[in-house]
């Protein structure tokens, strides 16, 4: 049974394997959702993570200086709201230990195309503002290691 005091004890080793196993660790981050809008009403998790609006649908992250970093983003969207999620434009993760890195994070729904007469129907991705209520999870693995070793 875990503790019931979290805190931000390191606790080793990660058990993973891989060349960036060594030095690496797992975290999270939370990012809540506000109006009409889709302002980022509050994030917590991780010290040092930034998140900021950037337009409809895209959030610009930025992380402390890690050599390597990996996201699994997840969505928690009110009923009857599919909303995807993915990073893009990651920069700095891989360049020199110091720099903080940053990623955009597109929040996305697949709706019907307008249908043209005599045209069949389809679909498209378009960018969304998440709803009231929209969380965002930012689980991630990170490493003071590059994967290619320097």
């Amino acid at each position: 049974m875990p503790p019931e005091d979290l805190s931000e004890q390191p606790q080793y080793p990660v058990n993973a394997n891989g060349v960036k196993a060594p030095n690496s660790f797992i975290g999270s981050h939370q990012v809540f959702f506000q109006g009409s809008t889709g302002l980022v009403a509050t994030s917590y998790g991780t010290r040092g993570f930034t998140v900021g609006r950037l337009r409809t649908g895209v959030y610009g992250i930025k992380f402390p200086p890690v050599k390597h970093i990996q996201f699994l983003p997840g969505i928690q969207a009110p009923s009857g709201l599919g909303y995807q999620v993915a990073i893009k434009g990651m920069s700095g993760a891989t360049q020199v230990i110091g720099v903080s890195g940053y990623a955009e994070v597109h929040i996305t729904r697949t709706e019907q195309a307008p249908v043209v007469t005599g045209t069949t129907p389809s679909t498209m991705i378009q960018h969304q503002t998440p709803a009231t209520g929209t969380v965002l999870d930012l689980v991630y693995y990170a490493s003071t290691v590059h994967p290619l070793g320097y």
